[in-house]
């Protein structure tokens, strides 16, 4: 199942690694300040992000996360020791729930799930069933080469968001600081095609590349916002955008953010 925007969307999502059992203290100060940093970032230009994490229910940076007034999102980030090809469903699903059931004991609300894999596969179902409806994993090799820009499903009522875009980047001009450039072309090719760009961001690689990384970030929020006070994009988090895909399928078109798909 496919559908067509009303207009291009951006989707930044960070990737942001605070389980405190398998990190240093000074991995995990270096991922705060760069959850800070960031939160900073998409405070100036008033953009919501959707924040990927293992263990939402440990992190104290979740409080501050939804305390802002951009409208951030908890998702799940899953590791390759329940998510993957090699792993079982049953596994698959016992450790989703749980994962979701103990971040709900915090007040946390899970319905986004981020992988490091191509397609879910035969764990779709198991997803569907624990509340999952949108899922950010990578671009298949088609799709990358196709330039697939409309949002898509990977089974009934889970939205795939499949990662093109990525910050920080490589650049043989900018060490540290490249894939601005990429990004920004990206989101202008989209507002052609009234397309989907889920960007990655890796919180942790940004604060390693330094002063570069966070200038290249900041040129694409502020290429975005442009875009956005032109009335041509919107930014949403994951949990946002499925909401006004499924309304599309529920309600008069006139009620959704979406057009009918060619």
């Amino acid at each position: 199942m496919s559908a067509t925007l009303a207009k291009a969307v951006l989707s930044i999502s960070v990737d942001l690694e605070l389980a405190f059992d398998s990190t240093s203290i000074g991995q995990r100060s270096s991922h705060q300040a760069a959850a800070d940093r960031l939160l900073d970032a998409f405070s100036s230009y008033q953009v919501p992000a959707t924040w990927a994490m293992s263990d939402p229910a440990t992190s104290p940076t979740v409080a501050r996360i939804v305390s802002r007034r951009e409208g951030h999102e908890i998702a799940l980030l899953g590791d390759p020791s329940w998510v993957g090809p090699s792993v079982a469903r049953a596994e698959f699903e016992r450790e989703l729930a749980r994962r979701i059931v103990v971040a709900a004991g915090s007040d946390v609300s899970i319905c986004t799930l981020v992988v490091d894999i191509e397609h879910l596969g035969e764990h779709c179902q198991a997803a569907v069933r624990q509340g999952v409806v949108a899922v950010r994993h990578l671009a298949p090799e088609a799709d990358r080469k196709r330039h697939r820009l409309q949002p898509g499903t990977l089974h009934f009522g889970l939205w795939s968001f499949p990662v093109r875009c990525t910050l920080p980047g490589s650049g043989r001009l900018l060490p540290g600081g490249g894939g601005g450039r990429a990004v920004r072309a990206a989101v202008d090719r989209a507002i052609v095609e009234r397309g989907l760009v889920p960007l990655a961001i890796d919180a942790g690689h940004l604060a390693s590349r330094g002063y570069a990384a966070y200038r290249a970030l900041e040129r694409v929020l502020a290429h975005a916002e442009r875009r956005c006070r032109q009335g041509v994009l919107d930014i949403s988090t994951m949990q946002a955008i499925t909401a006004g895909l499924s309304l599309r399928y529920e309600s008069a078109p006139s009620r959704s953010i979406l057009c009918p798909a060619a």
